[in-house]
């Protein structure tokens, strides 16, 4: 018989719910392992740009990181492994782009949720 790691694919996310608004996402999830979810951000202006996360899972750790997107390389600013719950802030150039990802490494039976306030 094979296991519940087994008849998973590295790369894949199995969401039970998922919801993204203008300034939040959050998910509940029976696996995250590997492959990330990916939020986009982009303004005209300078801004700061606050972080607040919290995440629970049976087994594992979600990560966050925000990169800066460059031609076609991306600069990590942040990165967040070992917490369950917290706050960072990131500083955005105008007409820049930016991506705030979400990853785990076998990850099970949890939820994330992100909130963010522009400034």
């Amino acid at each position: 018989m094979r296991s519940f790691d087994e008849d998973r694919k590295a790369g894949d996310i199995y969401l039970e719910s998922e919801k993204q608004e203008k300034t939040s996402y959050e998910a509940t999830f029976s696996y995250w392992d590997i492959a990330g979810k990916d939020i986009d951000f982009q303004y005209d202006e300078d801004k700061t740009v606050t972080f607040s996360y919290e995440t629970k899972a049976k087994k594992g750790n979600l990560c966050f990181n925000i990169r800066k997107q460059e031609d076609n390389t991306s600069k990590e600013l942040k990165e967040i492994c070992n917490s369950k719950k917290g706050e960072f802030a990131v500083s955005m150039k105008a007409n820049e782009k930016y991506v705030f990802n979400i990853s785990g490494l076998k990850v099970k039976d949890g939820f994330v949720k992100v909130n963010w306030k522009v400034e």
